[in-house]
């Protein structure tokens, strides 16, 4: 289950890699409401490819931890070899240290607080770069 979505004249553009269909789908509309545009992958390395492809337009990128193939950890990795400044949500079920992961702004806990995942968006796109 891979696709790209675009809400049209949305100011900044997230990147949301999960395998969790549901996930995908109830963040999806949850950043749209709130007018970001949205890019969709099922899978890290699909995610990656989008990555590469639309790197220059992605403000953010959500990322599950635990996915088969290509893990959440594997895709920071590579992400922030090709561009170290990228700003990077981790979404997991599992407690997890901020500190093991170098170049990861925040960490959303499972189950997702629609409110609290806003939140940490917001709070996240409006840093400065690293």
């Amino acid at each position: 289950m891979d696709e790209t979505k675009s809400a049209s004249a949305a100011a900044e553009t997230i990147l949301v890699i999960d395998d969790d269909p549901m996930i995908l789908n109830l963040v999806d509309l949850m950043l749209q409401k709130h007018g970001f545009s949205t890019l969709l992958a099922g899978d890290g390395q699909t995610g990656l490819e989008i990555f590469k492809e639309n790197s220059a337009t992605i403000d953010l990128i959500l990322v599950d931890m635990l996915m088969p193939g290509m893990n959440g950890k594997k895709v920071i990795e590579e992400v922030l070899r090709l561009h170290p400044d990228c700003k990077i949500i981790l979404l997991t079920g599992y407690a997890t240290d901020l500190e093991e992961l170098d170049g990861v702004r925040d960490i959303i806990q499972k189950p997702i607080s629609l409110d609290r995942l806003h939140q940490q968006i917001r709070q996240v796109l409006d840093l400065p770069p690293q």
